[in-house]
């Protein structure tokens, strides 16, 4: 491999180690027949984990190493890290950070975290691979200084060592002839193949024409804290912008030849030299191994290895650990923890609703997160929920309300007539002690699933019954719709973000879903579409639609 990548040598491309403070090679991959972190289940991640740990611990000579389990990770409990060594991974760039935004949680990939999710790296710390984070795993190479084909001989040599292991174990990683190798987001899919440096280049950086030389050589410029970074200071991380249509060897050429260019243009502004004309001129074809792209019109048949589906209750039963310990439950009983035996956990593993709505899906809010304000733990995606899954509903409702619904029946009586003492002279008639008063409660549509579960255009039919209902009030009540900024199935008269923000600061509209426990609930996709507002003129009677109920 280091043969075929011409000019990569610390001495070719920084010779006097001035400008690229790293270099690293890095892929993403997936293992054959197994689901991937979006949709696998507990059983079937810690099975990738398994895999690919044996497999990674036959590396031998300079790739051996060993597996670094995150903290909580209780596949392996008596192994785990402590956050005080995470931190020390994720300050030297070499570890993931937790599914903690918005993209990640609507992925779903931060279910059951961090169960099944580690790091393993050789004894320098120079080729690592993460498990289970965003794909199955990630494989890095990575050094300091520009030697950028030590770097991919090594990241080869750990590949191409890793994958034989696996497939001596009866695994291999996806590879499909046109698409090539495989990852949960297609821009990582082909070679898979990101090779940067890290580079100072603080007048290059800084020239109006940067971005459009980056263009031209087919090469991406990040800020030094990677992707979404903020472009601050002299440091750019850069890399080739193509993963596919080339091979492994090509794109690191590519790479290379970019980044010496980019340092040449760099020594020739310290010069005060003008370079309009080397961007002009620039061209990533201007090496003949990289003139052209290869294709191959045979078309080829791609049959995915036959899905390792590990539906085992057992196996898939969650790990309640953190959920029982006072350190992070400080005093509060968490109910899903209490009351979801293993055995009723397999009773309903395969028995969703009539909608599709899991016991997983039940539960995964209350799995996922931990703490005093969580003490529930479950979510109903549709009515049938109270009854399907009563065994484990009814005990939860018993002990947060004191209402047992196996015998109890709820009474209600909306006759306002009823209430006594409850005028403001009554109340605080010197209006000294009393602000605002409100009384306010939550709503489904019978027949139409819960925000977890619904459709885009069940969503959107929620919206038309409880808009064309509220329309039809009178006198004091009478009022009109206000869809959020965005909502597409209202186009014509959706409020702006201005007036959004108004009604919040008010206190009359809801947040965005952006909190884990929204966004793992699922109350967060296609946001925000047929969300809004109903309020009268007085704005005194309100009525969110599909927030959280």
């Amino acid at each position: 491999y280091q043969r075929r990548v011409h000019g990569a040598g610390q001495a070719d491309m920084d010779p006097d180690g001035k400008y690229i403070k790293s270099v690293r090679v890095r892929t993403a991959r997936g293992v054959s027949g197994l689901p991937l972190p979006p949709q696998y289940t507990r059983a079937e991640r810690r099975e990738v984990e398994r895999v690919l740990v044996e497999a990674y611990n036959t590396l031998t000579g300079d790739l051996k190493g060993s597996y670094h389990p995150l903290y909580g990770n209780k596949s392996r409990p008596e192994t785990y890290i402590t956050h005080e060594e995470e931190e020390v991974y994720r300050k030297a760039g070499m570890l993931f950070q937790a599914p903690d935004s918005p993209m990640m949680l609507s992925c779903r990939m931060g279910r059951d975290w961090p169960d099944a999710r580690g790091i393993w790296h050789n004894a320098d710390k120079t080729f690592l691979a993460w498990v289970n984070e965003e794909d199955h795993t990630r494989l890095i190479s990575m050094d300091t200084g520009g030697d950028m084909a030590a770097v991919f001989s090594r990241f080869c040599r750990g590949v191409t060592e890793a994958e034989a292991a696996m497939v001596k174990m009866g695994y291999k990683f996806m590879n499909d002839p046109h698409r090539g190798y495989l990852a949960c987001c297609p821009s990582n899919i082909g070679t898979g193949v990101r090779c940067g440096a890290m580079c100072d280049i603080p007048k290059l950086c800084a020239h109006p024409r940067f971005q459009e030389l980056m263009k031209k050589l087919r090469l991406q410029a990040r800020g030094s804290g990677g992707v979404d970074s903020a472009e601050a200071g002299s440091l750019r991380d850069i890399s080739n912008s193509d993963r596919m249509g080339f091979t492994e060897v090509q794109l690191v050429q590519l790479a290379v030849n970019g980044i010496k260019k980019v340092i040449a243009l760099e020594q020739k502004l310290e010069k005060e030299e003008n370079i309009d004309a080397d961007i002009d001129a620039a061209t990533f074809t201007d090496d003949p191994s990289l003139a052209s792209k290869k294709t191959d019109a045979t078309p080829h048949e791609y049959t995915p290895t036959p899905a390792v589906c590990i539906k085992d209750p057992e196996k898939n039963y969650p790990d309640f650990h953190k959920h029982t310990d006072d350190t992070y439950m400080k005093g509060k009983e968490h109910l899903l923890a209490k009351f979801l035996t293993k055995e009723l956990y397999a009773k309903f593993a395969a028995k969703p609703t009539s909608s599709g709505f899991t016991i997983d899906r039940v539960i995964q809010t209350g799995v996922d997160n931990v703490g005093p304000q969580y003490v529930s733990g479950v979510i109903a995606g549709d009515e049938e929920c109270f009854t399907h899954y009563a065994e484990l509903f009814d005990p939860i409702i018993k002990a947060r309300h004191g209402h047992d619904p196996a015998k109890d029946v709820q009474p209600h009586n909306l006759d306002p007539a009823g209430l006594k003492g409850a005028g403001q002279a009554d109340m605080d008639p010197d209006g000294k002690y009393i602000k605002s008063v409100r009384v306010r409660t939550a709503r489904g549509v019978s027949g139409l699933p819960l925000p977890p579960q619904c459709t885009r255009a069940e969503r959107r039919e929620v919206e038309r019954v409880l808009v064309e209902a509220y329309n039809t009030l009178t006198g004091d009540l009478k009022g009109s719709y206000h869809p959020l900024y965005g909502n597409k199935s209202r186009p014509e008269t959706y409020i702006t973000h201005e007036e959004e923000e108004v009604y919040r600061k008010a206190g009359m509209l809801f947040q965005a879903p952006d909190s884990p426990m929204m966004l793992s609930c699922r109350m967060g996709r296609d946001w925000p579409d047929a969300r809004g507002i109903w309020h009268n003129a007085d704005k005194t009677f309100l009525a969110w639609v599909n927030e959280e109920d």
